[in-house]
C-alpha cells in the first residue's frame, strides 16, 4: 500500500486577511497598518457601533465600524486598538466620511504598533455585504477543512486496517499535519518515526513534571529542544487506564498547526486507543508469562542451558546462559512501601530498554537479576546508579536500599536468591540502611543475623546484658548507652568522655558500676569480647 503526502499548504487552507483585497464587497480596501500579520485568519465577521466592544470581540474576528461611538472620543478610539489585540481579532476596519472624516494617523500608528491590520473601508462599503460574503468564504473553507480532516482520517483508519506499525503511522500523520508527532507510553517509551526518535528523547525531563492526571485533554507547554529553540509542545492526554495515561505529543518544530491539525490529532485519538490498547493488553498478558519464568528461574525450576536461552529467546532475552547473575532484593526504607504489582514490574521491564536488570517480586519484595560484568568483581558503579534512578522513577521515591548478593551461575540463581534473601534479613535485623548492601558491610552481623532463636541465646543475654538494662531502667541511668561508646571509642575512657559530653569521672564510676555487677574484669579480653556480643544481640533483638 502506498500512501499520498498532503502538502501543508493545502492542509490547513484558511480565509485571511489577504483575502479581503479579493473580495467584490470591499473594492477600494486600503491597508493602512499590521501588513506583517496578513496572514491572519478570519473564522467571523462583526460590525462594532457600541462603545464596549472590547468586551464582545472574538478570537479571529474581522470588526468592522463607522466610527459613530467613538466620533466624539478619538482618545478612547486610541485605547480600543490594544484591547482588541489582546482579545485576538484578527483585523480592524474603518470607514470614515460619515462620522469621522479621516482616520487619525495615532490610531493608525498604534495599530502599527500592536501589529493589529487596519484597513480603511471606502465609503460606498456596505456592511451587509461584508457580513454575506466573507461568512460565505469562512464557510467553504470550513466545509473544505472538514472534507481533508474526513481524508486524513480515513487514511489513518486504512493504514491501521493493514497491519502498519504505530512508527510509520505516525510517520504518515507528520506529513499531513507539518510537524513531528511522538506518543509517550504507559511504560514511560517514545514511539515516533525512527527520523523524530532523539528529536522526541529531549523533551522527556520536561515531561517528568507534566501533571498528566490534573491537566486538561488539551495542552500546550513550552520546551526547549536539543538545538536549544523553545517550541510549543502540545500534549494531548490519552488514558489507557486511570494509573496509566498515555501522552500524545505534538511539537511545533517546523510552524505553528492550525485547527486543522490539532482537530486531526483530537480525532484520531479514538483510533490509536483502539490501537495501543490492543496492544499494551498483548504486553501485559507477555509481562504475566516473563514474570512466572523470571520466578521459576529464582526458584530453580529451569533443568538446563538450553531450556533457559530458548524461553529467553522467546521473551527477547538472548543468550542468558552466558554469564552469571547477583540477585538484588530492594530494600525500602518506609514501611509505606510501593506494591510491586504487574504494572509496576512491567514499567520496571520496559523502561529503559539499555537497562540489563530483569525484574520480578517476591514474597512483596522487588527482585533484581543483574548480569555480573565479564570476569566477575562488584556490579559497574554506572550501572549500579542507573538501576537507583530506574526504581526511583518507577517508584516515585528514592528512600531504599539495594542488597546485593553474590554472584551465582545461571543454573544456580536458587542459591543466590537464597543468600541474598538471608542478606535482606540480615541489614533489617542490624538495621543498615547504606544504598548498596553487601556481606562485606554487615561485618559480624554476617554471623549474628544467622543464629538460631535458642534458649542459650537468651541465657547469654540474661548474664550480661539484662541486669544493666533493668538497672538502667530503675534508676534512670545509661550504663548501656556508656558500654556501648566505651566499645566504639576502643575502650578509651577519655574518647568515651568526649563522646559523651560527660565528666571523665562519671564514666569512670559507670564502668566500675558495670564491672561490679557483672562480675567481671575489663582486662580479660574473653569478658570484653562476650560483653561486645551480648550488646550486639541484644540491639538485634530491639
Amino acid at each position: 500500500m502506498t500512501t499520498t503526502r498532503i502538502p501543508y499548504e493545502q492542509s490547513s487552507p484558511s480565509f485571511r486577511c489577504t483575502d479581503l483585497f479579493e473580495m467584490n464587497s470591499l473594492q477600494g480596501l486600503k491597508l493602512l497598518a499590521g501588513r506583517g500579520n496578513l496572514d491572519n485568519i478570519i473564522s467571523r465577521v462583526n460590525i462594532m457601533e457600541v462603545p464596549d466592544i472590547q468586551n464582545w470581540a472574538q478570537a479571529n474576528e474581522f470588526l468592522v465600524t463607522t466610527g459613530y461611538s467613538y466620533q466624539n472620543n478619538m482618545d478612547a478610539f486610541l485605547e480600543l486598538i490594544p484591547h482588541l489585540v489582546n482579545r485576538g481579532v484578527a483585523a480592524f476596519g474603518i470607514k470614515p466620511k460619515r462620522f469621522i472624516a479621516e482616520i487619525p494617523q495615532k490610531i493608525i500608528d498604534c495599530a502599527e504598533a500592536h501589529g493589529l491590520p487596519l484597513f480603511e473601508l471606502s465609503e460606498s462599503t456596505i456592511f451587509s455585504n461584508v457580513v454575506r460574503e466573507v461568512m460565505e468564504k469562512v464557510i467553504t473553507f470550513e466545509a473544505h477543512n472538514i472534507l481533508l480532516l474526513q481524508r486524513r482520517l480515513e487514511q489513518v483508519s486504512e493504514l491501521m486496517l493493514h497491519g502498519y506499525d504505530m512508527p510509520k503511522i505516525l510517520e504518515v500523520v507528520e506529513e499531513m499535519i507539518g510537524n513531528p508527532i511522538s506518543i509517550l507510553n504507559a511504560f514511560s517509551q517514545f514511539i515516533a518515526s525512527p527520523e523524530q526518535m532523539d528529536y522526541f528523547k529531549s523533551f522527556y525531563n520536561h515531561l517528568l513534571g507534566f501533571d498528566s492526571r490534573s491537566s486538561p485533554k488539551h495542552s500546550t507547554i513550552q520546551v526547549e529542544d536539543a538545538a536549544g529553540r523553545c517550541v510549543n509542545l502540545h500534549v494531548f492526554n490519552l488514558w489507557e487506564t486511570e494509573r496509566d495515561p498515555i501522552l500524545v505529543l505534538l511539537a511545533e518544530k517546523n510552524g505553528a498547526c492550525s485547527d486543522l491539525d490539532l482537530s486531526t490529532v483530537s480525532r484520531m485519538l479514538p483510533l490509536l486507543n483502539i490501537r495501543l490498547s490492543s496492544e499494551n493488553t498483548y504486553k501485559l498478558v507477555q509481562a504475566k508469562y516473563f514474570d512466572d519464568f523470571l520466578k521459576d528461574w529464582l526458584m530453580g525450576c529451569i533443568p538446563s542451558s538450553e531450556d533457559l536461552d530458548i524461553k529467553g529467546q522467546f521473551y527477547g532475552y538472548s543468550n542468558l546462559s552466558a554469564c552469571c547473575y547477583r540477585v538484588i532484593i530492594v530494600k525500602f526504607h518506609s514501611s509505606l512501601q510501593p506494591t510491586p504489582d504487574s504494572a509496576m514490574l512491567s514499567k520496571l521491564n520496559h523502561m529503559d530498554p539499555e537497562s540489563p536488570a530483569l525484574f520480578t517480586a517476591m514474597s512483596g519484595k522487588i527482585i533484581v537479576l543483574m548480569p555480573q560484568p565479564a570476569g566477575g568483581g562488584n556490579v559497574p558503579p554506572d550501572e549500579t546508579e542507573a538501576l537507583i534512578r530506574l526504581i526511583a522513577e518507577a517508584c516515585g521515591t528514592t528512600n531504599f536500599s539495594l542488597c546485593i548478593g553474590e554472584s551465582s551461575a545461571p543454573l544456580s540463581i536458587n542459591a543466590g536468591y537464597i543468600d541474598t534473601e538471608n542478606l535482606y534479613i540480615a541489614s533489617c535485623i542490624s538495621r543498615e540502611n547504606a544504598k548498596l548492601i553487601t556481606w562485606k558491610q554487615l561485618g559480624i552481623y554476617t554471623i549474628l543475623t544467622l543464629l538460631p532463636k535458642h534458649a542459650n541465646v537468651d541465657k547469654f543475654i540474661d548474664r550480661f546484658v539484662r541486669p544493666l538494662v533493668q538497672y538502667d531502667k530503675a534508676h534512670n541511668s545509661s550504663l548501656i548507652p556508656t558500654l556501648t561508646a566505651y566499645f566504639q571509642m576502643g575502650c578509651n575512657i577519655k574518647l568515651t568522655a568526649l563522646a559523651m559530653y560527660t565528666h571523665y569521672n562519671t564514666i569512670v564510676y559507670r564502668l566500675d558500676k558495670i564491672k561490679t555487677m557483672l562480675g567481671i574484669s575489663f582486662d580479660d579480653a574473653e569478658a570484653r569480647l562476650q560483653l561486645q556480643l551480648g550488646l550486639k544481640i541484644y540491639e538485634m533483638g530491639e
